[in-house]
């Protein structure tokens, strides 16, 4: 399956759907006011959102999500019954079950110290035109225990670095968050002194679609070539020379602009041309056209303190959508966002058919909040689809545009 939600105890950022839930009942809208833990989360998740709409792997994951989406639109449409079960059960795409090999586990152990690195190791499978890197190591009592160390692995331990420098005090679980940079340490100690190092490494990692596998044979060729970069930065250069072979692209930037190309036609296949969407996906490109490096170089910046580096993400790359435990919407950057709302429609119907969800969380996200409450009944929070026939709302439109309104719905 492709990445549907990036979770952990304090945040959330969901990817392809463009929205960030921070868990704290505190508003979210003035960042200078938030304590240091709600703060760094909602960087934490913010990076998400950059890596989602700016890397390679996270423009792969979009294209492969709304392809998934497409296909499941089909398989409704093809459904003769007059029943339907959700949450839906199918077979994937051949090509959604091939990229979801490149996301590797999110879990595995609890803590680190159990873990005898002494016998650390891992091997590349080849798998379809994917490479994986499973990663083998002792655990106490000597049992073995082994996990596939992908992109999951790698946009955890990259966000929780950054995370890091605006709460030292933040801890989270090895796997995914911690993985990457303790295997750096393992691997080439000297690289992994700088931080900064290991978070550029994370981020160049993501432009490659066999990123776990990546990362590893990179991190073994700078040690046996003794490279240490003068400035994490340079780990950008030295990677654009590489040449691969993916599907006849064989170069960074070329496969790059294949994956945002592919990623803007899927949700535009979907939603037709949403001028905002088109705005900030061609704003991400330029940007990242321009300087890969950019959010390395705001980071990194040692003449920045952290709260002058907060407001430098903030300003060059923005928010999608925020929301608190409260479900209260905020204009974090104060630019309008709102039609990412298009976004929160189709996630409500997709919780429903692929979660098997009774309640609209769009009701949650927008609706209560509204003037308006006309659109509003007893079946928001108990089986949206049955306001259909009775009342149109965002929901009950996209749940027609699917063609679900034909079944009776059974929850499994």
């Amino acid at each position: 399956m492709t990445d549907f939600q990036e979770n952990s105890e304090h945040g959330a950022y969901y990817p392809s759907f463009f929205k960030i839930v921070i868990h704290t009942i505190w508003p979210l809208d003035n960042i200078k006011g938030l304590n240091q833990i709600v703060k760094g989360t909602l960087i934490h998740e913010q990076i998400h959102f950059i890596q989602d709409i700016s890397s390679t792997y996270g423009l792969m994951n979009i294209s492969a999500t709304y392809n998934l989406i497409g296909y499941l639109k089909e398989l409704i449409s093809k459904n003769q019954t007059t029943v339907l079960e959700l949450p839906l059960i199918f077979t994937p795409l051949i090509n959604i079950k091939s990229f979801s090999d490149l996301k590797g586990d999110s879990s595995f152990i609890k803590d680190g110290s159990n873990i005898k690195f002494d016998d650390f190791s891992y091997i590349i499978k080849h798998c379809d035109n994917h490479k994986k890197a499973i990663i083998t190591c002792l655990l106490d009592g000597n049992n073995v225990g082994s996990f596939e160390f992908g992109s999951i692995c790698i946009k955890e331990c990259m966000a929780h670095m950054i995370q890091e420098i605006i709460d030292p005090k933040i801890i989270h679980d090895v796997v995914p968050y911690r993985i990457a940079k303790i295997i750096a340490e393992k691997i080439y100690p000297e690289f992994a002194v700088e931080p900064l190092n290991i978070i550029a490494l994370c981020s160049f990692s993501l432009y490659l679609p066999d990123c776990g596998s990546f990362y590893l044979d990179f991190l073994l060729k700078m040690k046996q070539g003794n490279y240490i970069p003068k400035k994490p930065t340079d780990i950008f250069d030295l990677g654009e020379a590489i040449r691969f072979d993916y599907n006849g692209i064989t170069n960074i930037r070329d496969l790059h602009q294949s994956m945002f190309d592919s990623a803007l036609e899927q949700i535009e296949t979907y939603f037709g041309k949403i001028d905002l969407v088109k705005e900030k996906f061609n704003s991400f490109k330029k940007l990242f056209d321009d300087n890969p490096k950019i959010l390395i170089e705001i980071i990194s910046n040692l003449d920045f303190s952290i709260d002058v580096k907060i407001e430098n993400l903030i300003e060059v790359f923005g928010f999608p959508q925020v929301s608190n435990m409260d479900e209260s919407f905020f204009d974090v950057n104060r630019k309008n966002s709102w039609e990412w709302i298009h976004f929160s429609i189709l996630k409500s119907v997709l919780n429903v058919v692929l979660e098997g969800h009774k309640t609209c969380s769009f009701y949650n996200d927008f609706c209560k909040y509204s003037k308006d409450k006309s659109c509003i009944d007893e079946f928001c929070l108990n089986r949206p689809w049955k306001k259909i026939g009775n009342i149109s709302c965002p929901f009950t439109i996209s749940w027609e545009e699917w063609g679900l309104d034909k079944f009776e719905i059974l929850n499994r």
